[in-house]
């Protein structure tokens, strides 16, 4: 990956502990990784098979929103993770969203999506939340999305 140019609005570098299109069985768990070009503030969604949504970064375990250019950031962090992104769904498709931005922007966006980290966003799909953050003015979010294939039970791993 060649360095932005100075001054140019973050992007994102969007992986998992499988690379960047990962697929697992289900019961596995899924760390996130996620990795902005320049300095800017990361906010992670994470749409499950039934399609709620919910922030998984930051989060009580990881609160600061701003992350270095070129820092990887994993979510759950750390060898103990505090909490799991478990796949339930054999053969089901989930979805990561990350967004970022040289600004915070997380009080900004609408009330209805600042719900508590972690659990379900009442009636949001993740191009709601993606959206919400495109909508605010005067400033520049690039958004990445990874899916998650659920391998169907007992297929093999390859």
């Amino acid at each position: 990956a060649t360095p932005a140019p100075a001054g140019a609005p973050p992007d994102l570098v969007l992986s998992s502990d499988r690379g960047p299109q990962p697929r697992y069985r289900a019961g596995e768990a899924l760390v996130v990784k996620v990795q902005p070009t320049a300095n800017g503030f990361v906010y992670c969604y994470y749409q499950d098979a039934a399609g709620s949504v919910a922030r998984i970064f930051p989060n009580r375990f990881q609160p600061d929103s701003f992350v270095q250019a070129n820092q990887q950031v994993e979510v759950p962090p750390g060898a103990q993770k505090p909490f799991n992104l478990r796949m339930d769904r054999p053969g089901a498709s989930e979805t990561i969203a990350c967004v970022v931005s040289p600004d915070e922007l997380g009080t900004r966006i609408a009330d209805r999506y600042k719900t508590e980290d972690l659990q379900p966003i009442p009636g949001a799909t993740l191009a709601d939340v993606v959206g919400a953050y495109g909508s605010i003015q005067g400033t520049n979010v690039r958004s990445r999305q990874m899916a998650v294939q659920v391998l169907p039970a007992g297929s093999a791993q390859r």
